[in-house]
């Protein structure tokens, strides 16, 4: 599923000022890359994080392999007064775009070209001027980032529109050990949600539409339950959490209420009393590669 939404042409993005004023300081600035564009991205806000007062918007134009689309965003740029940034490794098309600024009166920052020239005059070979081969080897570390990234936004029921771009969503009553789980899962390289089962609440309709091999609902017992919720009370207070948070018996229809949307969708039931994190993942990681063939062991992870 990781595959399932393709990068897009142009991603939009905002430096945004910390005093949290709207509206832009200043016009785009314009990311060119042959590539996926994260190495640009990444410089480019690593600069503009010197100017912290300033809205910069930001645009990426990734997999750039002609002259066409080269020039279209450099018009833009000479339309709006933008500055063209690009980290081009093909020394055509980064001539082309030096010379196209120019001639447009473009201002342009070249991130890549002249270490590469460099390097290549010392080492007395040429670049293989290959995009995106910095991505390919390290593409791991980038599946990895990517995964955390869902993961945080789609903890706790958060964004569940988002949900069909998910590898493995988690449903459980609270005090199942979803966001642990999902975090552990997140840095093998798993696209993770989690939904917090509430009594009486019926969860989003995106649930129904899921793929049910991927859906896996933690249950616990009820005793385990009641202690980790008690833990949890005296940090945060009765008033934060409710009355009916550490009420035995509200525990018990809880987990009855997620067991019977778990049998609803048919979906995988996990025990998760007394298992360690990594073991409840390594069964999820086992059933997944059952199911659909699918692994993520990432080095490291």
């Amino acid at each position: 599923m990781t595959d399932r939404f393709p990068t897009p042409r142009a991603a939009q993005g905002w430096h945004y000022a910390e005093d949290g004023h709207s509206g832009a300081d200043c016009a785009p600035v314009y990311i060119l890359t042959g590539g996926q564009g994260s190495s640009g991205l990444g410089m480019v806000h690593a600069v503009l994080k010197q100017f912290p007062g300033h809205n910069i918007p930001v645009e990426t134009y990734n997999f750039i392999t002609n002259r066409e689309e080269a020039e279209a965003v450099i018009a833009k740029a000479h339309a709006d007064g933008g500055v063209i940034v690009h980290t081009l490794v093909v020394s055509e098309l980064r001539a082309f775009v030096l010379a196209e600024c120019r001639a447009r009166n473009v201002a342009e920052v070249d991130l890549l070209g002249p270490l590469q020239e460099r390097l290549s005059r010392v080492l007395g070979v040429p670049a293989l001027e290959e995009p995106g081969r910095y991505h390919r080897l390290y593409k791991e570390f980038f599946q990895r980032v990517d995964a955390i990234e869902y993961t945080l936004s789609h903890d706790d029921g958060k964004s569940p529109e988002g949900w069909p771009e998910a590898d493995i969503l988690l449903v459980g009553p609270s005090r199942t050990s979803k966001t642990p789980l999902a975090y552990y899962l997140a840095d093998h390289g798993w696209k993770i949600a989690n939904y917090p089962v509430v009594l009486g609440i019926q969860p989003p309709a995106q649930l129904w539409e899921l793929d049910r091999r991927r859906v896996f609902c933690l249950d616990i017992d009820p005793q385990l339950s009641l202690k980790y919720r008690q833990q949890r009370q005296r940090t945060l207070g009765v008033e934060a959490l409710g009355a009916d948070y550490t009420n035995p018996l509200k525990i018990i229809e809880e987990l009855e209420y997620s067991a019977q949307l778990c049998k609803r969708g048919r979906f995988s039931r996990l025990e998760v009393t007394d298992v360690p994190v990594e073991g409840s993942a390594g069964e999820i990681e086992r059933k997944m590669e059952e199911r659909l063939g699918e692994t993520r062991r990432l080095a490291g992870g």
